[in-house]
């Protein structure tokens, strides 16, 4: 008798540790805490039992079975579990987990987007793209243009987009012979996201630096301007008016600007340096002659 009690009593305790975890799962989303399950499953019994019993086949075992195995690093196992499973969000956030686990970063973040788990997939570009920008820049850019097919809300399209466009500006950095194409492609990611969230200041400064790197130096004044006027106290949007305002040649509008500027960046216990801030030989002359004080 015993031999039998000992394995039902198992398999109703596995129900309940899988019926809790779930029941979390659903009520908090991605605030659940790391699956307890999971860690619990990941000493290997579990594996059997539910095979054994059959309870494998239901889909919420399944997917709790996928995390624990995710625990213990079999992402081979994990994804044989989820292999056969609907489409849903959590199954798309497993199988990003496991093609991270197996180093397949681009499936790894579309499954992520699917899910609308942005925060693992900027993890994923943002490690990538630490080893190689170049790289990084593709995983972005797929990304980005991923949630416009999806029609994802528009400020996820522009955080997506303004990313993909930084990435895109250190490959025009660290690729001088390719400098032009990559920054002429930020600049298009930079403005796409400017496009979707118009007020969004680090979206706006990127234009303006975009546009006068690209020598777009009227675009680039103009982006500046829309800065400030979205954050009245913005430090960089006057500085980056006012050394446009000099390479357009207008001195007295780039003094304002600077006037601006400094009046801010002290209110803020900053300091202003042009000379730092990344900008080309005759940009730097320009702002040197019109406010040689900045």
């Amino acid at each position: 008798m015993s031999k039998l009690v000992l394995p039902g009593v198992g398999v109703v305790v596995l129900v309940i540790a899988l019926g809790v975890q779930a029941a979390s799962v659903a009520l908090f989303g991605p605030l659940a805490a790391v699956p307890s399950f999971a860690r619990f499953a990941a000493s290997g019994w579990p594996f059997a039992a539910a095979h054994a019993t059959g309870i494998d086949r239901f889909a919420f075992v399944r997917v709790e079975l996928a995390r624990a195995a995710l625990v213990r690093g079999d992402a081979d196992r994990a994804a044989a579990l989820v292999d056969a499973l609907p489409e849903s969000v959590t199954v798309a956030d497993l199988r990003g987990q496991i093609a991270l686990a197996a180093g397949r970063f681009d499936d790894a973040v579309a499954q992520f987007g699917v899910a609308g788990d942005v925060v693992r997939a900027e993890s994923t570009i943002a490690t990538v793209a630490a080893r190689d920008p170049l790289a990084g820049y593709d995983l972005a850019a797929a990304f980005a243009a991923a949630a416009v097919r999806r029609d994802e809300p528009a400020p996820v399209r522009a955080e997506a987009a303004w990313r993909a466009g930084q990435l895109a500006a250190e490959v025009a950095v660290a690729r001088p012979a390719e400098s032009a194409r990559y920054g002429a492609i930020a600049l298009g990611l930079y403005r796409e996201a400017v496009a979707d969230d118009p007020t969004q200041e680090a979206y706006l400064l990127a234009d303006g630096f975009g546009s006068l790197f690209a020598g777009d130096v009227t675009g680039s004044r103009d982006a500046y301007r829309r800065a400030v006027a979205a954050v009245h106290d913005s430090v960089d949007g006057y500085v980056g008016l006012a050394v446009s305002e000099a390479r357009l040649g207008d001195c007295a509008a780039a003094r304002d600007a600077a006037a601006s500027a400094q009046t801010y960046a002290a209110r803020q216990h900053r300091t202003i340096d042009v000379g730092s801030a990344g900008y080309d030989a005759a940009t730097r002359a320009a702002a040197r002659r019109c406010i040689p004080t900045m």
